[in-house]
């Protein structure tokens, strides 16, 4: 899904959950985000969210009928980013207030946080084209500053346990390198 297609399937779902009076606050993350607000370029299989407010028996009835009546994967909006939210970050930062489309409510993580992110994943493979670009955009271009955000958002419990076969210091390299060519 491009940036249109993900604002036309929020918009929806927004406007189906005003119908039933009802308001939720989502926010945003991964791949969704970065194209909603970093990258037009950039398409999702999938919405990264988590639901912070709202009638969740509401919201994904609906979710379930949009994914029916437009043929999409019963996880085209995940909540599986949650996990790492909740077990592996800190949980003082701060989201951006993206907009409010109907009923629904968005919030969507900073490009510093998303960058964590992938860093914390360490998917040279799937997340390495991300990390290049938001690093860029951020102008974050060595492996000190690279390590302070991924400090700034991840509890060092997580970062050591995730870092043991030094998969976070060969992802945190390969972006140092990108960025500084």
């Amino acid at each position: 899904m491009n940036k249109e297609q993900i604002l036309a399937l929020l918009r929806e779902l927004g406007d189906k959950l005003e119908k039933e009076s009802c308001v939720a606050v989502i926010s945003v993350y991964g791949g969704s985000a970065i194209a909603m607000a970093y990258c037009d370029t950039r398409t999702s299989n999938d919405i990264d969210f988590i639901l912070n407010s709202g009638d969740w028996r509401i919201f994904y009835r609906i979710t379930e009928s949009m994914a029916k009546k437009y043929n999409l994967n019963d996880k085209w909006i995940s909540e599986a980013v949650e996990e790492i939210v909740n077990a592996d970050m800190k949980n003082d930062f701060e989201l951006l207030n993206y907009g409010q489309l109907g009923g629904l409510i968005i919030r969507i993580a900073s490009a510093e946080q998303l960058l964590a992110m992938k860093i914390f994943s360490a998917r040279i493979e799937k997340d390495s084209d991300d990390a290049v670009m938001l690093a860029d955009q951020i102008n974050v271009r060595s492996k000190d500053g690279l390590l302070k955000i991924l400090n700034k958002y991840f509890k060092p419990e997580s970062i050591n346990q995730r870092n043991a076969d030094d998969c976070i210091s060969v992802m945190i390299d390969y972006i140092e390198r990108a960025v500084k060519k």
